[in-house]
């Protein structure tokens, strides 16, 4: 079976339609490696890392520090004196060891 020929309105109207095709591909090409674009493109990369950071972080913070601090207040607010003086006695004891430590190595 023999392929028809081709009008050249149709040959005009495929060089026109691939030109266009071709068009819009480069002009999308420049838009994707233009300096700005680039730079948008980095700005938004590194502020999703920046926010998935700082979700990390608040999530670790709320691991670990929220349930210490359920150590040292009690259930309607308070502190807890006992616990308190423990850790006052405890850095209290630290000091001083230091501080004896620190003067004996003076002398």
């Amino acid at each position: 079976m023999a392929e028809r020929q081709r009008t050249t309105q149709e040959i005009e109207a495929e060089i026109a339609a691939a030109r266009e095709r071709l068009a819009s591909g480069l002009d999308s090409l420049i838009n994707q490696v233009h300096p700005k674009a680039v730079a948008q493109r980095t700005i938004a990369g590194a502020r999703e890392r920046a926010e998935a950071g700082v979700g990390a972080a608040k999530a670790a913070f709320e691991e670990r520090v929220v349930p210490l601090k359920d150590e040292f207040v009690d259930g309607e607010g308070g502190w807890r004196t006992d616990r308190v003086a423990l850790v006052a006695g405890l850095l209290a004891v630290v000091v001083i060891v230091a501080t004896v430590i620190a003067r004996l190595r003076k002398k």
